[in-house]
């Protein structure tokens, strides 16, 4: 085998080494779709809350916008979350039934 057979033999090996396995891209998949749950759940919440606040005191109907931008960030929430978790679910089932 010449030198360069060699050389491409190694590289080869390299890259394979060098590669993420399934199971370690699958936990950081994971922890990126936590993140984001994360953030799908306190900053619509926290905003709406901060707007309905702000109006409240302007308006001077308190409770009345708090309590709106309660609702709507909940329902913000709920819906940025359902189509963040639905996609994952059936990809899991598809993943699933291929075994």
């Amino acid at each position: 085998m010449h030198f360069y057979g060699i050389l491409n033999v190694e590289n080869k090996r390299r890259k394979n080494k060098n590669m993420p396995n399934k199971e370690s891209t699958k936990i950081f998949y994971a922890l990126s779709v936590a993140w984001q749950l994360g953030f799908f759940i306190a900053v619509p919440i926290v905003a709406f809350l901060g707007v309905g606040f702000l109006a409240d005191r302007f308006l001077n109907t308190e409770p009345l916008f708090i309590l709106l931008g309660l609702g709507v960030g909940i329902a913000t929430t709920c819906y940025e979350s359902y189509h963040l978790i639905v996609p994952l679910i059936k990809e899991t089932n598809h993943d699933n039934s291929k075994h």
